[in-house]
């Protein structure tokens, strides 16, 4: 048990089954657990904080980071309700980042590799380039990266008093890109962990298509959570302290999303109309929730 570490679960309306197993294996690998609710209260499990209301990814983290900071815990590790982190994962991730912190790199965050279930892949980390990123992975010694996802990554809390917490205002989605590119801007740098372990699913569904006779599998979202990815993403492109890099590449990403959830993957109409909503909020300047 890593001791200094308080694990961090923002949940919403999650499976309790598989919430309680989540815990179960927390409460056996960090110091503490805090569950912050940000839906209807949860059947047999008791959150340490319960929003009456949906305050967002980040207002809920940084409700957790706040408890963190007033326990004096050393670091924190955020998960989302989806995540099975491996018994050893908060121990590797701490491990490493001492040991990068001893060498003088200067990490912000460490965070592991993850393998979908749906697809049984595991996901490569990622170095920004243009047309295309550069995907790195094969390796058992951190990887130096530029984004890392926010459930399972380590922070030590004395990077979030200088770097700051997450941005609340973007509610959901891209939360940790924005964080990401404020600490690489801050002077850290951010590690993927080969070593560390995590079971993890990103968007609501995997579902296979077939685009000019080759299949392709597509994370599929719900249409709100399209409005944020589109609004999100406007946002970032207006931030300085975002890769340029990842700016070019996004444009064309975006815009291939848009048309597959407007002519392939349904509901259509009704994707266009949040996606639509989305990109005009982020052109606007619109923040918070929709």
């Amino acid at each position: 048990m890593e001791k200094d570490v308080c694990a961090v679960v923002v949940t919403f309306n999650p499976g309790m089954d598989h919430l309680s197993k989540l815990l179960s294996r927390l409460r056996e690998s960090a110091g503490a657990v805090v569950l912050i609710n940000n839906g209807p209260p949860l059947r047999d499990v008791a959150a340490d904080i319960d929003n009456p209301t949906n305050e967002g990814l980040a207002a809920a983290l940084n409700q957790g980071i706040a408890v963190a900071k007033q326990g004096g815990f050393r670091f924190v590790a955020l998960f989302d309700q989806d995540s099975s982190p491996a018994p050893d994962m908060i121990a590797e991730l701490r491990r490493s980042l001492v040991d990068l912190q001893k060498a003088g790199h200067n990490p912000a965050a460490v965070g592991p590799a993850y393998l979908d279930p749906r697809t049984q892949e595991t996901i490569p980390f990622v170095r920004w380039g243009f047309p295309r990123h550069r995907l790195v992975s094969g390796q058992t010694s951190p990887l130096r990266v530029d984004f890392l996802i926010t459930s399972g990554i380590l922070i030590p809390m004395s990077v979030l008093e200088q770097v700051g917490e997450m941005d609340e205002a973007m509610f959901i989605d891209n939360i940790d890109m924005e964080w990401c590119a404020r600490a690489i801007d801050a002077g850290y740098a951010l590690f993927g962990v080969p070593t560390a372990k995590m079971i993890h699913t990103i968007g609501d569904s995997i579902r296979t298509i077939n685009l000019f006779g080759l299949k392709r599998q597509i994370q599929v979202h719900a249409p709100l959570r399209l409005y944020y990815i589109m609004r999100n993403r406007i946002h970032l492109y207006r931030l300085r302290q975002v890769s340029w890099r990842w700016k070019l590449s996004d444009l064309i990403r975006i815009a291939y999303k848009y048309a597959l959830f407007a002519f392939v993957i349904a509901p259509r109409m009704e994707n266009v109309r949040y996606m639509t909503k989305g990109i005009a909020h982020g052109i606007l300047g619109r923040r918070g929730k929709l």
